[in-house]
């Protein structure tokens, strides 16, 4: 189930952000899609310490906040997630924190 499959991960985040793709996912959850690079071509820390694995991993709280209720459909748009997102790696953050749940059940 949803619950036995949640994935906790601390972010550094570098001058370039969290260098993290997501996506708009089924049922408008925000889902983890791969990993971006830094300008120089070189992987991020999250990259670089395979953080995140599966693409189409859930993300449900950001820094704590919940962002899908108690039966995991979305409490915010998008965009308001996208929103939550840059707020929380603005500085002085350096680092932030995902739950997620895993796509693989």
């Amino acid at each position: 189930t949803l619950l036995t499959n949640r994935i906790f991960v601390s972010l550094v985040v570098p001058g370039e952000g969290v260098l993290l793709n997501i996506a708009n996912g089924g049922e408008g959850h925000v889902v983890f899609n791969g990993y971006r690079r830094k300008s120089d071509g070189s992987p991020g820390p999250a990259e670089t310490g395979l953080l995140l694995r599966s693409r189409g991993d859930i993300i449900i709280a950001v820094n704590g906040r919940r962002i899908v209720d108690e039966h995991f459909r979305p409490s915010y748009s998008f965009q308001e997630v996208l929103q939550i997102l840059s707020h929380a790696i603005s500085p002085p953050s350096l680092k932030v924190h995902l739950t997620l749940v895993s796509a693989c059940k």
